[in-house]
């Protein structure tokens, strides 16, 4: 915008400036979304499941685990402005109640027999999995095409329901 200078009305004295010049970028600035805005967002809990879906989960054999990787679109105000904002899961974290370490996969899982993400308990008692979903994001001011990216992830976690692991022997009968 060009700069505006005035005077007093009826004067013949000096002009005075009013503002400089503004770059019309400074004028539209986009707000920053920062990661603790994201963080703030209502992210999905992740949906997960295992197969098999319900009953005992047997020892020493894998239970199957999948999580819809959709993303997510949402919508915030940032300084006024409405502010789109894209959040993509990007990893998982599987916790299993049983000791073991976490497994964090990047593949949402697949259902079998293409079964890629699994866990295999080694002994009997109940077991509540744990998945948390991490995000990443970009977002726009509503009706701008320039997506920026969000710096930072945030996380959003669910427990699927408690099952019993057992353990089953084979008897032959004759």
């Amino acid at each position: 915008m060009p700069p505006s200078w005035s005077r007093p009305a009826g004067s013949t004295g000096r002009w005075t400036l009013d503002n400089g010049w503004l770059c019309r970028a400074d004028a539209a600035a986009v707000p920053v979304l920062t990661e603790a805005d994201f963080r703030r967002l209502p992210l999905p809990a992740p949906t997960a499941a295992t197969q098999p879906a319900t009953g005992d989960v047997l020892v020493n054999m894998p239970l199957v685990l999948t999580v819809d990787p959709a993303p997510a679109t949402l919508t915030t105000t940032l300084l006024g402005r409405t502010v789109e904002v894209q959040a993509t899961p990007t990893s998982w974290t599987w916790a299993f109640g049983d000791g073991t370490a976490p497994l964090t996969t990047t593949s949402p899982g697949h259902t079998w027999p293409h079964a890629d993400v699994t866990h295999t308990f080694t002994t009997a008692g109940p077991a509540t999995v744990r998945c948390t979903t991490t995000w990443t994001g970009r977002y726009r001011v509503a009706g701008t095409s320039t997506w920026l990216d969000v710096q930072g992830t945030a996380t959003t976690s669910a427990d699927l329901p408690t099952r019993t692991v057992v353990e089953r022997t084979a008897h032959l009968t004759g």
